[in-house]
């Protein structure tokens, strides 16, 4: 036979009056309480009724800006009992009860963790500090960093001498054009002066021509008849 889900709704204080009259597997949804005017996530809480007849939270967490009121057993049976409260004013937690809400201490979940991370970062330093694994590679890589450093500056150095070496044969080369344009301009003097003596030459050899063949018709004079 197929199980028949109830459910009941209302104010939590008038649920809590009847609470007695709930059957088992039953879902109970409380509305709201004026316990709960500081709670700022919502106000509405679920229950349910498991085999053994009492009500159960299923709640989330509740947020409120002040410490929780305190539901009395008296009123409220019991049914928030357990359900967590965050006061986010003082940051407190606190988990609800009939008889005083209890703010539990959290170091014995926190203080191990807090402790482990201690524990690693002293063994951290001290293979840092200490010589150990740590330490030792960072002393290569400063070693390395040196000797990087005095290289870079041998570098540095020799490209220097290059650019002067090279800055000389640049004026050195410079030079030489210069040179080689003078030269050019006087060997093309020269061809000029040749080629001027030249003509001079055939001027010469003309002229001495025509004085020989006038001193031949001296010498030998044509007869007349």
């Amino acid at each position: 036979m197929a199980q028949i889900i109830r459910h009941r709704r209302g104010s939590l204080e008038a649920l809590s009056a009847v609470t007695s009259s709930l059957t088992k597997g039953e879902i109970v949804i409380a509305s709201g309480s004026s316990n709960l005017s500081t709670v700022v996530n919502g106000k509405s809480l679920v229950f349910a009724v498991p085999e053994n007849g009492q009500v159960h939270a299923v709640n989330r967490f509740l947020i409120g800006t002040t410490e929780p009121s305190t539901f009395a057993s008296a009123i409220y049976n019991g049914m928030l009992d357990g359900v967590p409260y965050f006061n986010s004013g003082s940051g407190t937690l606190f988990l609800l009860s009939g008889s005083a809400n209890f703010a539990p201490s959290l170091i014995g979940n926190i203080q191990p963790f807090s402790q482990s991370i201690v524990e690693r970062v002293t063994t951290l330093e001290t293979s840092i500090g200490g010589g150990g694994a740590i330490g030792s590679r960072v002393s290569a890589l400063e070693l390395t960093s040196g000797s990087l450093n005095t290289h870079s500056a041998s570098v540095l150095l020799r490209l220097n001498e290059i650019g002067v070496v090279s800055g000389s044969l640049i004026a050195s080369a410079s030079s030489f054009e210069t040179r080689n344009t003078s030269l050019a301009t006087i060997t093309g003097s020269l061809i000029s002066s040749a080629s001027s003596f030249e003509t001079r030459n055939a001027s010469l050899a003309t002229i001495t021509g025509s004085l020989i063949l006038v001193r031949h018709h001296l010498l030998k004079p044509e007869t007349h008849l």
